[in-house]
Parts: C-alpha cells; structure tokens; sequence
C-alpha cells in the first residue's frame, strides 16, 4: 500500500515520523517543485532568530534551519545542473 505524508509538499513518500525531514528519510525525493515551501520556511526561521527566545527555543529553531538548509542546499545543486 502506497501512502502520502500528511505534508505532501515536503517530498516525503511515506507517512513515517521523518515527515518533513528529508535528512532523516531514505525515501524523501526533493524536486524543484518543493523548492517554495523550503525556502519560505528558511525565510521564516531566519526572521525568528532575529527576536529574542529563550536557549531552548533558540536552539530548536537553530536545528530545524539547519535541516531545512540541508534540502536548499540541494535545491541550490540542482538550479545549477539544469
């Protein structure tokens, strides 16, 4: 039985508990379809670090933005082997 993630636009192919995560999921297939949720989501983490969070909070935010740069990164690779 073939399953969707409750967030389809994340590239994941599975409902698993790596949704939205593609580091954490072997079955995660990036296209440049995806590429505007993943950078609207960096934009807004970039823009959350600009206020002031408590340690906890802060450090979330930090390893979520680099997750999420790890799949813009591969966005960035992808533009240039159009």
């Amino acid at each position: 039985m073939w399953m969707r993630c409750v967030g389809p636009l994340t590239g994941c192919a599975r409902n698993c508990e790596s949704a939205g995560q593609p580091a954490r999921c072997r079955n995660s297939v990036l296209t440049l379809a995806h590429e505007p949720i993943w950078r609207m989501e960096e934009a807004d983490l970039v823009s959350l670090l600009k206020k002031k969070l408590s340690k906890p909070r802060r450090e979330q935010a930090l390893t979520r933005l680099a997750e999420v740069r790890s799949a813009t990164v591969q966005f960035n690779k992808m533009r240039e082997n159009a």
